[in-house]
């Protein structure tokens, strides 16, 4: 059997209208194509958890789960779109996690995020999870955050703005030296 092709992305309203189109054999034919994305993208992230990356991606559940109640097809058409969204991001392989990696070193040597390498960067990316935590359940703005996305959205691009706008040596500097206060917390 051939390697199957992943379509391209799709919405979920164009996954509605292609299930609405038949009389339920092109329902089938999703529910097919579904369970063999769903294959190919479970196994991606079993691989990407046994090396220790994807670890808060979710495996795909399987048609019968998802085709239960009122809105089965609803939920197959959001499953297969997000499974279909998935396979073709770039977070989704190996090497596109490299290619990923490697952006994120170049924009924080940009940012002057000296000492950061290959090596540490999974380290201060749990660094920067847990002051993005801190600052949320800590702060008057960051409680205002938790509880709208978009909210969060907006000011996280501001203030990644604003960071880019001002001097960068001395916010890099500044992040930098209470990275290596937090490591040594950590007894790293």
């Amino acid at each position: 059997m051939a390697a199957m092709q992943i379509p391209k992305t799709m919405t979920v309203q164009d996954v509605i209208r292609r299930l609405t189109r038949s009389n339920g054999a092109e329902v089938k034919g999703v529910r097919a194509e579904y369970s063999e994305l769903r294959k190919i993208a479970n196994k991606r992230i079993k691989r990407a958890q046994a090396k220790g990356e994807l670890m808060d991606v979710e495996q795909f559940r399987t048609t019968t789960s998802i085709m239960k109640g009122d809105d089965a097809l609803k939920n197959l058409a959001r499953s297969y779109a997000a499974v279909i969204k998935f396979l073709n991001s770039e977070a989704s392989t190996a090497k596109g996690r490299e290619t990923i990696q490697r952006r994120r070193l170049k924009t924080l040597k940009s940012l002057n995020y000296t000492g950061i390498t290959e090596e540490n960067m999974k380290l201060f990316q749990d660094f920067m999870e847990q002051w993005r935590i801190a600052y949320q359940l800590n702060t008057t703005m960051g409680k205002k955050l938790l509880s709208d996305s978009d909210l969060a959205a907006e000011f996280f691009d501001t203030w990644f703005e604003r960071i880019k706008q001002n001097d960068e040596n001395t916010n890099g500097a500044k992040i930098m030296r209470i990275f290596k206060k937090w490591q040594k917390r950590q007894g790293v």
